[in-house]
């Protein structure tokens, strides 16, 4: 980050400001995707002015400490604000439009990057994203917040980039990176970005089924374990060894859930800037759970907790939305499946992660999906007798909704699941999901102390 006092100034209506309010609130989950946790002082606009503020003074220096110029064009704002807060801003590059209705840009805003949140319906009528208040069902809403997040995330990296040189090198470094086949050229421009900072770049052997004390070795020296991951057997292992032991581990894939087909998070040439900026700390800090960063907490004695959430594919946007949301100092590493179930018992990678995780969550928003549910809780019965072979206790699941759970049609399935939690009627998912945290964590203790990983 630069050293502005501010991140991003908004610049808007009065006239939008509802609209206004909802959207900042929306772009700071993705942004804290991108970037980890925000400063309070990271994303600025007139509606957070105090009472005793000065109204005309304030926002003129909150806009020359800022980085960023977000500017939400409307009918009202070009009657309004017009082009004086444009005209105040100093660096023209960092300027990004908004448009909230179709209107024609102001000439000095034709070539900056900007973002349709208007559409036309079929009689030509022009109607404006998320208004008054954006629902779940709104993809297209998300998906141009999720874009404007990931263009600032961007330009912070190529400016972070620009500034490192060879005094901010991290000689003497060791870090793990696992081998991949599916990501292999990626992985050797991480290799060469890593090297290329002086960071000695393990392994620098392959590994047999008889070398554990090697790999072991390896990784207790290594910093990190990073992982561009393909459902590889052997970098599977790597990393199962480096979570055992308490070594951080930052993994990158290309899509969420390992094999599902929404695509979340950050590119690769992203994430190879976050591992850099991470490695150059000098100690152990925390790690926190974003979308194509997932890993364990090094801050905890224990292992992080593997958490499995199953939700209609529906609600995928909803989820990942709830994730971005919880404390950033949890240890959790999610895995995300989506799924209709009359796909459960063809996919693999499901039934892998059910019995590799400690808990499972189930995540759905109307009656529609109660039959969904069950028949998923069906199938993590099945699911608890391959556990047990691989010498796994059950999996608590919990099953968490915004409406009254019809928990009679469960009773078939309780009979034979030793422990499932209804949540049901929450005002806030995430809320809920932060109040689980102490009690995921016990479960893994627990887990722990008889033998298992």
């Amino acid at each position: 980050m630069t050293d502005t006092q501010y991140q991003i100034y908004v610049s808007y209506a009065d006239a939008d400001k509802d609209w206004v309010i909802n959207l900042v609130n929306g772009l700071k989950v993705y942004l804290r995707r991108q970037l980890g946790e925000l400063s309070d002082n990271f994303i600025w606009a007139k509606y957070m002015l105090h009472g005793n503020e000065n109204r005309l003074t304030i926002p003129k220096q909150r806009l020359q400490q800022s980085k960023y110029l977000l500017t939400l064009l409307s009918p009202a704002y070009l009657n309004t604000v017009g082009n004086s807060e444009i005209d105040s801003f100093a660096n023209a590059d960092n300027i990004l439009v908004v448009e909230c209705d179709k209107i024609r840009r102001p000439e000095k805003l034709q070539s900056f990057s900007g973002y349709q949140f208007w559409h036309e319906d079929k009689t030509g009528n022009v109607i404006r994203r998320g208004d008054p208040k954006p629902t779940v069902d709104e993809k297209e809403y998300y998906r141009l917040l999720d874009q404007v997040a990931r263009d600032i995330a961007a330009k912070d990296a190529v400016d972070e980039n620009r500034t490192t040189d060879s005094s901010v090198r991290c000689n003497g470094i060791n870090v793990f990176l696992a081998r991949t086949f599916i990501y292999s050229k990626q992985r050797d421009n991480l290799r060469k970005s890593l090297k290329n900072q002086g960071i000695v770049v393990l392994p620098h052997k392959n590994y047999g089924a008889s070398n554990y004390d090697l790999l072991l070795a390896d990784l207790k020296q290594s910093k990190c374990f990073i992982q561009l991951f393909d459902n590889d057997d052997i970098s599977q292992t790597q990393y199962d060894v480096a979570r055992s032991h308490n070594i951080p581990a930052l993994r990158w894939c290309e899509k969420v859930a390992l094999n599902c087909m929404e695509p979340v998070g950050m590119k690769i040439d992203a994430f190879t800037l976050k591992v850099m900026g991470w490695i150059r700390q000098p100690s152990t800090a925390n790690i926190t759970t974003q979308s194509l960063i997932s890993f364990n907490n090094n801050s905890s004695p224990q292992r992080g907790v593997k958490v499995f959430i199953g939700t209609p594919p529906e609600n995928i946007q909803s989820v990942n939305d709830i994730i971005g949301r919880l404390p950033s100092d949890n240890d959790l590493e999610f895995f995300i499946y989506p799924k209709k179930s009359e796909e459960f018992l063809a996919d693999e990678y499901l039934k892998k992660h059910l019995i590799d995780c400690d808990v499972g969550i189930l995540i759905y928003y109307d009656d529609g999906y109660m039959e969904w549910a069950r028949r998923y809780l069906q199938f993590v019965q099945q699911i608890q007798i391959q556990r047990k072979d691989a010498g796994k206790l059950d999996i608590p699941m919990f099953l968490i909704s915004n409406i009254k759970i019809q928990k009679e049609k469960f009773k078939d399935v309780l009979t034979c699941l030793q422990k499932v939690e209804f949540l049901d009627c929450v005002d806030s998912i995430t809320d809920s999901i932060t109040q689980l945290i102490p009690q995921f964590r016990e479960i893994v203790a627990n887990t722990l102390s008889r033998g298992y990983l």
